[in-house]
């Protein structure tokens, strides 16, 4: 979808990985790059072609059929197979975006710094802060491998502004890469770099209103580089736009909620259970808020 939006000034609200299904992502909610802009992809959508378990073909619309509009955003799977989506397009060509990654010996410091900067950020941008360990492997670049990182990430449509707003991030602590810079929506993947081939893990999250200093000692305690079972990180920001009710009602539930944070585990082999284990034992199902 982007490779065709892009070339006319337009982009779609997708999200950090654009070779995730589009159906799946915006049934589920879908929090986007520029989220707290523009509100949850779901809340773009316009029309939705669905097949429902007597078997027919629906097009629905917030006007033609209410209830299962509002059902499907938000409500997943349950309620049919989709086949299609109409979708808003957005006005955004470009925008400044990418990460800083540093040492996970620095989390404390990282992880205070993004509850007090979230804390004043404009809707403009969207941010997250996460951990993982690399693996030392070639397809990893070479500051990264073998190494265990905590990563910043940016995506704001604020093109002269962005730099500015995140040049604080300098300073907080001693980067270990930075790419930072305007690029053109096209080239979003490159904020996250999120891994494009298969691979099964374990995953949980919890939604929190606030970020509490006991929050992120629990993370950084059960998830962070001293962790016993490897785990990666991700904490979002959310609120904005995404805390707004949407023009046609859906079921995207605890719009709330200011902060996303999830813990994922790789699964492989023998480790199954263990890693499981970490993703789902307390605090990290419920985290203090």
């Amino acid at each position: 979808m982007v490779a065709r939006t892009v070339p006319h000034g337009l982009a779609p609200l997708s999200g950090s990985a654009p070779h995730t299904g589009v159906a799946g992502y915006t049934l589920g909610g879908g929090i986007g790059l520029l989220g707290r802009e523009f509100g949850y992809a779901a809340d773009r959508v316009r029309s939705l072609d669905v097949v429902t378990a007597d078997g027919a073909l629906r097009h629905v619309t917030g006007t033609s059929d209410p209830d299962l509009y509002w059902a499907l955003l938000g409500g997943r799977d349950n309620f049919g197979i989709v086949t299609a989506l109409e979708m808003e397009l957005l006005p955004v060509a470009r925008l400044y975006g990418g990460g800083i990654y540093y040492d996970a010996d620095d989390a404390e410091a990282l992880f205070g710094f993004f509850r007090e900067w979230t804390a004043s950020a404009p809707e403009s941008v969207t941010a997250s802060i996460g951990m993982i360990e690399y693996p030392p492997i070639p397809v990893f670049p070479e500051a990264l491998r073998g190494r265990h990182v905590v990563h910043v990430r940016f995506a704001s449509t604020d093109l002269a502004g962005g730099s500015e707003l995140t040049r604080p991030w300098l300073e907080v602590a001693t980067p270990v890469l930075e790419h930072l810079g305007e690029i053109g929506y096209d080239e979003v993947g490159s904020i996250y770099r999120e891994p494009d081939f298969a691979h099964s893990y374990f995953g949980n999250n919890v939604l929190l209103d606030e970020l509490t200093p006991a929050a992120l000692d629990a993370v950084r305690e059960l998830a962070g580089k001293t962790a016993p079972v490897g785990c990666i990180v991700d904490l979002r920001h959310l609120g904005g736009a995404m805390a707004r009710p949407p023009r046609t009602p859906n079921a995207v539930p605890f719009r709330e909620a200011q902060y996303i944070l999830r813990i994922l585990s790789g699964l492989d082999g023998n480790e199954e259970e263990s890693r499981i284990r970490c993703t789902t034992r307390p605090p990290c199902g419920a985290l203090p808020s």
